[in-house]
């Protein structure tokens, strides 16, 4: 945590988060600031201050301070952060016309909150997307098959979670439906995009998004 005002003065947290940060009476006035991202707000030990946007989560910004004003006394300042989204990886393949193409990813939220998928574009083909909702390895369970888009899951306490605490990444994949006349070399790109609205303040969005390229072969169905 760093105090900019007539001068510079920094702290580290310590494995809890916590700091103490002293600053000289003479410091004049000064902010507060830290470097993580996405940031979730601050609050002064009683009230909390939310980010407005996910702009604001990038460059958060805090009320200034005068180290005159606050000389002998205890201030407390807390800062929020959470974990970036992934969507994750590209992919590129091939399919014949007409023939079908899937291809694999993986979701891991930052947060807890509300998913959607949707398409950042207008694909050529047909796109269906499945999720494995529970992260069971498998997409068998009711609801978890082949869909259209936009999508809209819940991301909530129930999401599982890494050993550290953080939320597990999951399995999603894109179909791609390849019809009939199309001819050898054709491309279309798919644009899948997750929106991640924060709980508690969903005004804050995380938006990933990822490029499926196919191109249409001359008749074997094939992931590179």
């Amino acid at each position: 945590v760093t105090a900019r005002g007539s001068g510079t003065s920094s702290a580290t947290t310590d494995g809890q988060g916590r700091y103490v940060l002293y600053i000289p009476w003479n410091f004049g006035p000064f902010t507060l600031s830290h470097p993580l991202r996405p940031a979730t707000g601050w609050n002064d030990g009683s009230t909390a201050h939310q980010v407005s946007g996910w702009s604001e989560a990038q460059s958060p910004t805090f009320p200034t301070l005068d180290a005159g004003a606050i000389a002998g006394t205890e201030v407390a300042r807390n800062f929020g952060v959470v974990r970036e989204s992934r969507l994750y990886p590209p992919q590129t393949g091939q399919a014949a016309s007409p023939g079908v193409v899937v291809y694999a990813h993986l979701y891991r939220p930052g947060t807890l909150g509300s998913l959607t998928l949707s398409l950042a574009n207008a694909p050529s083909w047909t796109v269906q997307v499945r999720v494995d909702g529970n992260c069971d390895g498998d997409f068998d369970d009711p609801g978890e098959g082949f869909a259209s888009l936009p999508q809209t899951l819940p991301v909530g306490p129930s999401w599982p979670r890494e050993a550290d605490g953080s939320l597990k990444a999951c399995a999603l994949e894109v179909r791609v439906l390849v019809p009939p006349g199309v001819p050898a070399g054709a491309v279309d790109v798919t644009l899948l995009q997750g929106a991640l609205s924060w709980a508690n303040n969903p005004g804050v969005v995380d938006l990933r998004s990822l490029a499926d390229t196919t191109t249409v072969s001359g008749g074997e169905v094939r992931l590179e």
